[in-house]
């Protein structure tokens, strides 16, 4: 059964990954992709790399949103896509991806994607104001921060357009290997859809490929 750190153990306990991990639920079989500017790999989370090398994945950024993904689903399957062209899109919507997380936001052309199931996690930006976009899309999960102390996070963009709120994990640093605590929506975003992940493992593995319907329905009872 994987671990966590000390300081993830009241909220793993509260929303019940310790349970997911114990019938056996760690994101095993599902297919990540994560859109971002470029990756330093951290060796304490798994991964499977970048479809499309094209020399720009020096950027650091995903490497935090991953390890906050992977320290809730750590055998999850992570392709690593360098910005949502049309090319990375097109791949995601052709190669089995079960689940889309982006940190990211701009004025993004996803729609690609609308017609797909695939569920898409986007953070809502970190200025205090609205819902920026792409999370202020109809098909996409916009997501904000949520202190421990249950709490809005003082900075975390909120408004009509946002679907949920998630926690924010300890993750290990890529250098050190230790703990570390980093802030924003870019790191509660990958945290609500690490839960995700657990969920659509289960629901695979019954044979059942779930509609993002099923999904908000899922995350709105959790």
């Amino acid at each position: 059964m994987p671990i966590t750190c000390k300081e993830n153990e009241q909220i793993f306990s509260r929303l019940n990954i310790f349970k997911w991990w114990e019938a056996g639920y760690t994101g095993k079989g599902v297919r990540a992709a994560i859109i971002d500017n470029g990756c330093l790999p951290n060796p304490y989370y798994k991964s499977c790399g970048y479809p499309f090398d094209d020399g720009r994945n020096e950027g650091g950024h995903v490497t935090t949103v991953h390890a906050c993904l992977a320290e809730v689903a750590p055998d999850a399957e992570y392709y690593f896509l360098y910005g949502p062209t049309k090319e990375n899109l097109t791949w995601i919507k052709n190669n089995n991806i079960d689940i889309v997380v982006m940190s990211m936001t701009g004025s993004m052309d996803m729609s690609i994607l609308k017609d797909t199931e695939i569920p898409i996690f986007v953070s809502t930006g970190n200025d205090g104001s609205g819902v920026d976009s792409p999370a202020n899309k109809d098909y996409v999960f916009g997501i904000g921060a949520w202190e421990r102390t249950d709490v809005k996070a003082n900075y975390s963009n909120f408004g009509n357009e946002l679907d949920f709120v998630a926690y924010i994990p300890y993750i290990k640093g890529s250098q050190s290997g230790e703990y570390y605590k980093d802030y924003g929506t870019s790191c509660a975003n990958p945290f609500a859809a690490g839960i995700c992940a657990l969920f659509i493992q289960r629901c695979k593995e019954l044979g059942i490929k779930p509609t993002r319907q099923q999904v908000k329905d899922f995350l709105i009872k959790y």
